[in-house]
């Protein structure tokens, strides 16, 4: 949390000390005195944090392939498209094709602000021809119009993949990334040049 209470400081040229981080009823966590929107999400060693001054947004982050019951948990949380689609591909695309859909679903309902207790099955995405994640293709009634959604696919890191997704306009986006060694006060002044 120090290194997030950084990175919103510095963007609001603030003192960290005396932001107040508070979370919506679904846990969702925002400012209490500031316009920022911002969201996060870790993996392993990795973090991600969306920020904007006025969009709310959902960023998910996943990373490393263990072994998990993929099939079983499309089948039980996913759309039934969903579901067959991946049961579809070959083997070696399974884990990374299930983590990049997960994580388009997850940045999706953290920008609606419910998290994932809303429903995973509430929020659908067809698969491309590669196999990706391709577009976001339903939405639950209470998040429409449908084509108001936008997502993004990242690749912050090897071996991770990462969305971010808003509901609104098409905007302009810059990434950085900051290195492990690097402190929030030495990486950030030359991010706002």
């Amino acid at each position: 949390m120090d290194c997030l209470r950084g990175v919103l400081a510095a963007y609001l040229a603030a003192d960290a000390s005396t932001l107040r981080i508070e979370r919506n009823e679904a846990g969702k966590p925002y400012l209490a005195d500031a316009e920022l929107q911002f969201n996060i999400s870790h993996s392993g060693d990795a973090l991600l944090v969306g920020l904007s001054r006025s969009q709310p947004l959902g960023v998910d982050l996943e990373s490393g392939f263990r072994e998990r019951p993929y099939l079983e948990i499309a089948r039980r949380y996913f759309t039934g498209a969903e579901a067959a689609a991946l049961a579809a591909l070959p083997a070696e695309r399974l884990a990374p094709s299930f983590l990049e859909l997960w994580s388009a679903k997850e940045a999706v309902l953290k920008a609606i602000g419910r998290g994932i207790a809303f429903g995973l099955d509430r929020v659908g995405f067809e698969f491309g021809v590669d196999d990706a994640v391709w577009r976001l293709d339903h939405i639950a009634e209470e998040a429409r119009p449908l084509a108001d959604w936008r997502t993004v696919r990242l690749k912050p890191a090897a071996g991770a993949t990462g969305v971010l997704a808003w509901q609104g306009p098409q905007r302009r986006l810059r990434a950085f990334a900051a290195a492990e060694s690097a402190t929030i006060s030495a990486t950030l002044p030359s991010l706002w040049q």
